[in-house]
């Protein structure tokens, strides 16, 4: 009820969210009363709902609404939708239909787990400003089939199940990075080329440097330290920090030989030869004087180590994974031997060893077989063809 002055045309307007609004015009005499009666018009939008599993259910603003998977015409108001599972995390989202605008809902049920992960930050930077990319993991077949041409028999096949998110850098550690670490720090000459530059990886770095390395910049970013002193040496605590490491061997062959579509390369470029022009840096025409064995008629332009990420990123985008250095795993050193129902989780390698795997290749590569992502080596001591990228675990 409104009190009006009598006599003079008055403009009603009555108006609803979801609905056209509707005006009249009224006069209304002194002391009298007028009663008005209006129907307001809903405006319709059309909203779509797709996804899976197919069999959840829709809820609108709280009621059921039956199948997921249907088109809905509803008033142009915010409405609430949900779509449920039992076992799986609900899927809620607010839309606002629009006339003549159909609009597309997509949902994908997770469980707790997935939907936790699907909360976790795809990419991460160190206090350096080195980039970290996030890799949820999974499952696959590490190695290498015994008939492919060059296999080693240290190449064991070992079902994998990377069950951990972890955070692998996008780069090589650089020397500019290193020195912030360790202001002395040389990776020298290789006959008369210089390895210095400060964009080029830091090589002549032991395993013990590399690892003293992610201690300390784990202590700048403030997280617990993934290495302890045990004696004179430093080793991976067990159970696994969230602290910088090194990777290990398993995440960083799942790491490179992704191809993006759930299928695995064989060379960082893919799986066929000759070598792609400009597809890495490895011992190529021009570091005949370097090495006695060269890939025929490759020139990558750089006769030893170039600035990291002068080559195409892999389809997960990371860099000179399988080429430039050779790259220090966190794992110490052992051949597998392991039955074909086998499955390790997280591995991290054993607990003791003479020495630690080495992955990847270098400038010094010249032979096909090297190029292999599944080929793996050891080394002891430091090299000018050997240095570390970082990794750490998500939580």
């Amino acid at each position: 009820s409104v009190s009006v002055a009598p006599g003079l045309a008055q403009e009603i307007l009555v108006s609803k969210a979801g609905y056209a609004p509707r005006t009249q015009s009224v006069t209304v005499a002194s002391r009298a009363e007028r009663a008005l009666s209006l129907d307001l018009a809903p405006v319709l939008g059309e909203i779509r709902v797709r996804g899976e599993p197919a069999d959840a259910v829709l809820f609108v603003d709280g009621a059921s609404r039956g199948p997921a998977n249907q088109s809905l015409s509803l008033p142009a108001a915010p409405h609430v939708l949900e779509v449920r599972k039992t076992g799986l995390e609900t899927f809620k989202v607010t839309v606002t239909p629009q006339a003549g605008q159909p609009q597309i809902v997509e949902y994908a049920l997770k469980t707790a787990g997935e939907a936790h992960v699907a909360g976790i930050a795809a990419q991460r930077t160190t206090a350096l400003g080195q980039q970290l990319v996030l890799i949820k993991g999974g499952r696959y077949t590490l190695g290498s089939p015994r008939r492919e041409p060059g296999r080693r028999s240290n190449e064991t096949e070992r079902a994998i199940e990377l069950k951990r998110p972890f955070y692998l850098s996008r780069y090589q550690v650089t020397n500019k990075e290193f020195r912030e670490f360790r202001a002395e720090h040389l990776s020298g000459i290789y006959k008369d080329e210089t390895l210095d530059l400060e964009r080029q990886p830091a090589t002549r770095v032991s395993w013990q440097d590399a690892v003293a390395f992610c201690n300390w910049l784990s202590d700048r970013d403030k997280l617990p330290p993934a290495y302890e002193r045990r004696g004179d040496r430093l080793e991976l605590i067990e159970p696994v920090t969230t602290g910088y490491r090194l990777p290990t061997e398993a995440e960083w062959e799942f790491a490179a030989r992704n191809d993006g579509k759930q299928g695995t390369r064989k060379y960082s470029w893919g799986s066929d030869l000759p070598v792609p022009a400009h597809s890495g840096n490895w011992g190529d025409v021009s570091a005949i004087y370097l090495t006695p064995v060269t890939i025929t008629g490759y020139d990558d332009g750089y006769r030893v180590a170039a600035p990291v990420g002068s080559f195409p990123a892999n389809p997960l985008g990371f860099y000179d994974l399988g080429g430039n250095v050779f790259e220090w795993m966190t794992d110490q050193y052992s051949i597998y031997v392991v039955g074909p129902d086998h499955v390790s989780t997280d591995p991290v390698g054993p607990r003791a060893g003479e020495s630690y795997v080495i992955r990847g290749a270098s400038w010094l590569s010249g032979k096909i077989p090297d190029l292999r992502l599944a080929a793996r080596d050891s080394a002891t001591n430091a090299r000018p063809d050997l240095g570390f990228r970082i990794a750490r675990y998500a939580e």
